[in-house]
């Protein structure tokens, strides 16, 4: 099958989780990217648990489908080996912070001035300029500075996202200014250079909807406003829900078997039912007591109600639709590894899906073949091994 990005060279200088994600929607799309990691690796190989064989089972996740070259990029034959690999590419793709990339000889400049039409995106924490611009960024500073984590806490306590939530929206804002920057070089417009800040693009995904009481500068925001997203307690689950009509509201009265609550003036139109909410909250919570998680939600299928069972992981797993769709898929890596569960990508194109075999490569893999193909012999590339400016295995 034919991949949108056939064809398409990225050399890729990122680690951790943001750069990476951006990297796996690109090889994800068929374009062939070099991972390009430090003698030791990238450090998320071996810095989250579970570890099997000193891999982590998120650098599997964000890395599956690219090939790796493990280089001291302060080595100059290094050096010049990876700036023929950048004259060879199509993409660049690096997170290291502001200038690190042009102290080593492979910024900007330095590849546009082999070759022209290159598309280089830089990920950083703060911007490449500014009072912050220097330090180091990490998810959970990105959440802190973003102004969600009171709303995403209780009772005026603030609270994480427990996930890396700053780092994978940055990745995919990367990756999508890359395609942008792909097809408009297919428009005879040339390379460019794209700079994606962590905390523009975690603040820009999460505020859009949050912003909504925010936007009229010439008119006060609501002191509180009730939240519209819930979660319920059955008398063996949980489910979860959102209305947007009074219609909506009135239905689940009667897939809870009280369709006369409809008729309460407290809650008989959107106006007052947002007036009298904690009481509407509290009855409902009342009559989901005494209800089971699949009696509820078959009334609710029943009447077309947008509610959904609350899952467990394992559940999520085994849940029809995400069996169907094919969410997840196991490949076996052999050895101690064994067979892994990979997500998959969410793409479903009518000319077929991306490669869903595609597995992480070990460190230093495709050190040689690559190298090869930057013009060095097989003596060159053992003597860098040798010295260790290379490592392959």
């Amino acid at each position: 099958m034919t991949k949108p990005l056939d064809g398409i060279r990225v050399l890729d200088f990122t680690s951790v989780v943001s750069g990476p994600v951006c990297t796996q929607v690109l090889a994800a799309l068929g374009a062939d990217v070099i991972k390009v990691e430090p003698l030791a690796g990238d450090p998320l190989r071996s810095t989250r648990s579970p570890l099997i064989e000193t891999i982590s089972g998120l650098y599997m996740q964000v890395n599956r489908g690219k090939r790796s070259i493990a280089l001291d990029l302060r080595d100059a034959e290094v050096l010049a080996a990876c700036l023929k690999l950048a004259e060879q590419s199509d993409v660049i793709v690096e997170n290291f912070r502001p200038g690190v990339m042009d102290r080593l000889g492979l910024g900007y400049e330095a590849i546009r001035a082999l070759r022209g039409d290159i598309i280089y995106a830089s990920i950083n924490g703060f911007g490449e300029s500014g009072p912050w611009a220097g330090m180091r960024a990490y998810d959970s500073m990105i959440q802190a500075l973003g102004g969600f984590m009171y709303k995403q806490g209780e009772n005026g306590t603030p609270r994480l996202i427990q996930c890396a939530v700053a780092d994978k929206i940055t990745g995919r804002a990367a990756a999508e200014g890359v395609l942008s920057a792909l097809f408009a070089r297919e428009r005879g417009q040339g390379g460019r250079r794209i700079s994606v800040a962590m905390l523009d693009a975690y603040i820009n995904f999460m505020l859009q909807d949050t912003m909504a009481g925010h936007s009229f500068l010439d008119h006060e925001a609501p002191a509180s406003q009730i939240d519209a997203h819930l979660s319920f307690q059955t008398n063996d689950g949980w489910i979860s829900f959102l209305f947007l009509g009074i219609g909506e509201y009135h239905a689940f009265f009667d897939a809870c078997g009280r369709p006369d609550l409809a008729a309460d003036p407290r809650y008989e139109t959107r106006d007052t039912l947002l007036t009298n909410f904690a009481a509407w909250r509290d009855e409902v919570s009342v009559l989901l007591a005494g209800i089971s998680t699949e009696a509820i939600m078959r009334e609710c299928r029943r009447l077309q109600l947008p509610v959904a069972p609350v899952l467990t992981f394992d559940e999520m797993v085994s849940f029809e639709q995400v069996e169907h769709n094919r969410t997840f898929s196991e490949v076996d890596m052999g050895g101690s590894v064994g067979r892994l569960r990979l997500l998959n990508p969410p793409w479903r194109f009518s000319e077929g899906s991306p490669d869903l075999e595609a597995v992480p490569a070990r460190l230093g893999e495709d050190t040689a073949a690559v190298l090869g193909s930057a013009g060095l012999d097989e003596q060159a590339i053992a003597a860098l091994i040798a010295r260790r400016a290379a490592a392959a295995c």
